[in-house]
């Protein structure tokens, strides 16, 4: 994350019209508005659930109360996931062991007991330790520019979980319905490529957020990673349309079923308690009440996708059984025969958890009255007045069903705050056990469709989403206690139903009654304006210039390369993806889709605007596209270096060819007479206390004087930390100077609050631009 908005302000994006600018002492996340952390409806509401035992409430409630500790995961799938992982057992940890502040002993880093070999990692810090401590402030740097290039990536520790039991292999094609802010996508990603190394996976990760804007940030997150197997879709989830797979010919087209579907969908979010501290003023029954409905339709519609034997991890960020529980009892009521919970608790090992509810009581007003079934409540609703505005606050799959005991609730998973030390989550995993096949005419479908088309509310309600991205919660008015409903973002897509295949589910009459009460669209979504997806044929001039100047072989990405503007001529850069999305987008409408972005950019225009207009425009390699080409660049044009010709690189923006002088490297770069783009394997060695374990590929410029690496500033920042302990590029040095000029703790903020919030902002600002570019 970077720094936050300018003039000590920060983008809210909740008022109508548009982003506005507000101070930051405006922001509605500090701690310090919250005058107790605790609230007498929230405890009421729990302790009748018997969620925990009584003599467990103490320890649950003073977990809340505390700051959750900073976690973070390392992307497992790359080669640098072990070497990264001793770098911070052997050269950080010891030097923060045995650290005091202020007289008080500070803890260690330490590895989370369950994520897989030991790459889940936890920080119990806090932000003003990191930024007066010198060796938490160093090892936050190297957490902060190794997230940058998506080595590491900064994630809640339950956040972990859903991924995990979904159990991705590379050839799955997976969705991930309500993906904002990205964190569990990017460990989709990371477990698709979990294959062989170098291998491309065959498989796919769609990861789709109703909101344009958070959107546009799952761009940046997977651009970390580097997948040509990756796209970025901007959907209503509970109305995600069925896309098909195969040639631009209808008839040779395929229904695309899904190997794996993650629902980690909208929800109260007082599992986030920790980090979400305004929730203890606002918290009360009717908001999971009202998000009932929405979360049953998102779970539904992910079952009508799922194929044969396929998985569904169905997640919340909520402690509230309305939410999970009851979501589950009505979705596998409503598909008899078709899905089963699966038991999951030998997975994980070392992981604390709580199997889900079989009974629960459905609550609304403050204080809270419970009813015990839907018949009870409507019982209770003794005037006409009562009837007409009460009577459809709550719908009858929020209650226990008679069959509960044959769904095996229990296979469910609570997370709790006191156990382990992390937030409150809830997770559940759905397997497909009747073959999947289009459905027939079905009445209650149809209602379905008809009774949610004029009534959709988007599945990231993010126009009034807390600061915190992080937390998928959707905030709803409790201000009238159980009156309370979801509110509406103006990102919301309606999908035409005419084209919206809703398959291949039967779903039961009384499901579609949820949802009767729910707030209505109160704005058309976005336009979608995004530059086409052109595939480039083999014989397009400049894709075959640029091969064969960068000794690409001219077979290696045949029909899988496109560019993101219809005209050819002029392409600013060109990009991959695998042959799975290519059928995907061939085969689909990138309008209707949604299609914000796709695949990795591997060449780009080499020179200003006026090089565009080149009868033979130069490209060049660039950083994100070397782990695709480097199988099928000529080995003959891969140059060969060392640590020493690397460091030189990072110590300067453009170094001198005479600074290479009797080097290796600048003997094959005089021997190759010709200077453009060429990329460099840095072989393993040491030099000036650096080390370097494996080879290293990266992408160089060679002019007339100088050889420059082709990497951006955090790039290299990251390699200096990792390979040298310290950061002594320009970047670094720039900002250590700011540092030491402004006398801050830090120079760069904690990732957190309002100021990672308009970080985001700008980050998603940049990314737009970019695209737009792209399309020049």
């Amino acid at each position: 994350m970077g720094k936050g908005g300018k003039g000590g302000k920060k983008i809210d994006h909740s008022r109508p019209g548009g982003p506005k600018w507000k101070r930051r002492d405006d922001r509605d996340n500090k701690s310090e508005y919250v005058k107790e952390k605790k609230n007498p409806h929230f405890d009421q509401y729990y302790k009748e659930q018997n969620i925990l035992s009584d003599d467990e409430w103490a320890a649950f409630t003073k977990a809340f109360q505390t700051t959750l500790p900073l976690t973070f995961r390392l992307t497992g799938s790359r080669s640098t996931a072990q070497d990264l992982n001793d770098v911070i057992k052997s050269t950080h940890i010891p030097h923060l062991t045995n650290v005091t502040f202020e007289g008080e002993p500070v803890p260690s880093p330490t590895q989370l007991p369950w994520y897989p070999e030991g790459l889940g990692w936890q920080l119990n810090v806090s932000k003003t330790v990191i930024r007066k401590q010198p060796e938490f402030k160093k090892f936050q740097d190297f957490l902060v520019y190794e997230t940058d290039v998506g080595n590491i990536s900064r994630q809640e520790a339950v956040s972990m979980i859903p991924p995990l039991v979904l159990d991705v292999e590379p050839h799955h094609k997976v969705l991930d319905m309500c993906a904002a802010p990205g964190s569990k996508t990017a460990q989709l990603i990371d477990a698709l490529h979990s294959g062989p190394s170098g291998a491309d996976p065959t498989g796919v990760v769609i990861a789709n957020d109703s909101d344009f804007r958070r959107a546009y940030m799952l761009v940046h997150q997977s651009a970390r990673l580097h997948s040509t197997a990756m796209m970025v879709t901007n959907l209503d989830a509970s109305a995600f349309p069925t896309l098909k797979i195969g040639t631009t010919q209808e008839n040779n087209r395929k229904t695309l079923w899904f190997d794996r579907i993650l629902c980690d969908v909208p929800c109260s979010g007082d599992g986030t308690l920790r980090k979400n501290m305004q929730i203890w003023n606002s918290w009360a029954p009717g908001i999971g009440n009202g998000l009932h409905p929405l979360q049953l339709r998102i779970l539904l519609r992910a079952m009508g996708m799922l194929g044969t034997n396929g998985r569904i991890v169905y997640s919340t960020c909520s402690l509230n059984p309305i939410e999970n529980e009851a979501v589950l009892a009505a979705a596998l009521n409503a598909t008899p025969g078709q899905f089963r919970l699966v038991d999951v608790s030998d997975r994980l090992p070392g992981l604390i958890r709580r199997p889900g509810l079989s009974t629960w009581r459905v609550g609304i007003d403050k204080p809270v009255q419970f009813f015990d079934s839907h018949a009870g409540f409507l019982e209770s609703l003794t005037t006409d007045r009562d009837r007409q505005k009460l009577g459809g606050k709550l719908a009858e799959t929020m209650f226990v069903p008679e069959n509960v005991a044959e769904l095996h609730l229990e296979r469910s998973m609570r997370i709790y705050p006191h156990l382990q030390d992390t937030g409150g989550f809830f997770v559940a995993v759905l397997e497909r056990v009747a073959p999947a096949a289009p459905v027939a005419s079905n009445p209650a479908v149809a209602e379905i469709k008809a009774s949610s088309s004029l009534k959709r509310t988007a599945s990231n309600l993010s126009d009034t989403t807390p600061t915190k991205p992080t937390a998928k919660r959707a905030k709803v008015d409790a201000s009238e206690g159980d009156s309370a409903e979801p509110s509406t973002a103006t990102a919301t897509t309606p999908v035409d139903d005419a084209d919206t295949e809703l398959a291949p589910v039967a779903v039961d009459p009384a499901v579609a009654a949820a949802g009767t009460e729910e707030a209505k669209v109160s704005s058309p979504p976005k336009k979608w304006k995004e530059a086409p997806y052109t595939f480039l044929p083999r014989d397009n001039r400049h894709l075959k210039s640029c091969l064969t100047k960068l000794h690409v072989s001219q077979d290696a990405f045949d029909k899988r390369i496109f560019v993101r503007t219809a005209d050819t001529d002029s392409p600013r850069a060109i990009y991959v993806c695998n042959n799975l999305v290519r059928d995907i987008i061939i085969a689909n409408d990138p309008a209707r889709m949604r299609l914000i972005n796709c695949g990795v950019k591997m060449f780009t225009r080499q020179g200003n605007e006026k090089a565009k207009h080149n009868k033979d425009l130069i490209f060049r390699f660039v950083y994100e596209g070397v782990e695709a080409v480097l199988p099928f660049v000529e080995p003959s044009f891969i140059l060969s270096a060392g640590l020493k010709e690397l460091k030189t690189m990072l110590q300067t923006y453009y170094p001198g060819k005479v600074d290479f002088a009797g080097s290796k490297l600048a003997e094959q770069v005089a021997a190759n007479v010709v200077d453009g783009a060429y990329l460099v394997r840095f072989e393993p060695g040491e030099f000036e206390g650096g080390v370097l374990l494996k080879p290293t590929v990266l992408p160089i410029w060679t002019s007339a004087k100088s050889i420059t690496l082709m990497t951006d500033k955090q790039t290299k920042s990251a390699l200096c930390l990792r390979l040298f302990g310290e950061d002594f590029t320009p970047f670094g040095k720039d900002l250590a100077a700011k540092k030491l000029a402004s006398g801050r703790g830090a120079a760069r903020p904690a990732e957190d609050g309002a100021e990672a919030d308009a970080a985001d902002d700008a980050e998603e600002m940049e990314v737009q631009e970019e695209l737009a570019a792209d399309a020049d």
